[in-house]
């Protein structure tokens, strides 16, 4: 495995519309700066030599590395500011590093994860629907990853399959970490899904009452775990039940459930459009479709492999990484 570790820092995330529709906190570029240099530090104090950083416009990698103590290499590649950054980051850092620290929301894990391949990610909460990812401290973060760099751990012992919900419209795929939802908003307009009567049916696979985003709407229904081989399906509309749900900080929401039901990996839900929508990926509105193109949603575990940080720790310490004498 490679001794040297990825660190994807989006700095977009955490400023999107739902600072205005509702409560979001800020999570500023300067913050995350200073969780990279915390993650840097203890890469550094642990013995980790090199580490691949994402370019971006405001350089949170670039000014982290004024008291860094490792070696820290910024990929050679143009940033548009986009999504696309944070893929093509992970693409090119993969077969380099023996996991990937991410810093922003579901939607920043999602694009990282499309090109990850099977090199493990350390997802840091800095966004706004943050189900995927951790709140941990950079310390920690930098601690866990020096673990599997340094060999001190396995991915084995400390990694678990995600799952993933591969969406596909007349065969062009994409894919959610947390939730797919189908809205009868035909535009992406500021993407972000914050009326829930425009949803008709959702697939998640997770479900917490405690999520703040649309599988808060499934884990009120039907709590789903992580790490459970298991996913939910809801039919939104005329109501079977009417329910209260934090599908944006701050802003608790009566949704009306038509029929729900807990589904495996490989179930599999396809439908005729029969007027144009989207659909949204893990909150956010991405995919457009028209009036008679053929949508499905399937339940998979081909999610990208994750790391547990305190299971990694705790592991260390027991192997005495931590003693000094």
């Amino acid at each position: 495995m490679p001794d040297a570790v990825g660190i994807i820092a989006n700095p977009q995330s955490g400023k999107d519309t739902r600072r205005i529709t509702a409560d979001a906190t800020v999570i500023n570029n300067h913050d995350k700066v200073g969780i990279v240099r915390r993650v840097f530090r203890a890469l550094a104090r642990l013995g980790v030599e090199r580490v691949l950083v994402m370019p971006d416009e405001f350089g949170i990698g670039l000014r982290a590395t004024d008291t860094a103590g490792v070696a820290v290499e910024m990929l050679a590649m143009e940033i548009e500011g986009t999504a696309r950054d944070s893929e093509e980051a992970a693409r090119r850092m993969a077969p380099d590093v023996s996991c990937i620290i991410t810093l922003g929301g579901d939607g920043t894990n999602r694009a990282v994860a499309r090109g990850s391949a099977d090199t493990p990610l350390l997802p840091i909460s800095t966004g706004t629907n943050n189900v995927f990812p951790m709140t941990i401290d950079g310390t920690v973060a930098g601690m866990a990853a020096a673990g599997l760099a340094l060999g001190i751990v396995s991915a084995t012992e400390v990694c678990w399959r995600s799952k993933a919900i591969v969406v596909a419209v007349d065969g062009s795929t994409d894919l959610a970490l947390v939730d797919a939802a189908i809205t009868t908003e035909a535009f992406v307009g500021a993407k972000a899904v914050w009326d829930p009567s425009i949803v008709t049916f959702l697939m998640v696979t997770q479900a917490a009452p405690s999520n703040i985003g649309l599988s808060s709407v499934a884990g009120m229904l039907a709590p789903i775990g992580r790490e459970e081989p298991l996913g939910l399906a809801v039919e939104l509309g005329a109501s079977l039940a009417t329910i209260l749900a934090p599908i944006a900080p701050g802003r608790l929401q009566p949704i009306s459930v038509r029929r729900w039901e807990r589904v495996a990996p490989g179930y599999r839900r396809c439908f005729r459009a029969t007027r144009a929508g989207t659909i949204a990926l893990d909150g956010e509105r991405e995919v457009t479709f028209l009036p008679g193109q053929e949508i499905c949603l399937e339940l998979t575990t081909a999610g990208p492999l994750v790391m547990r940080p305190y299971v990694t720790v705790a592991l260390m310490a027991e192997r005495a990484a931590f003693r000094l004498r």
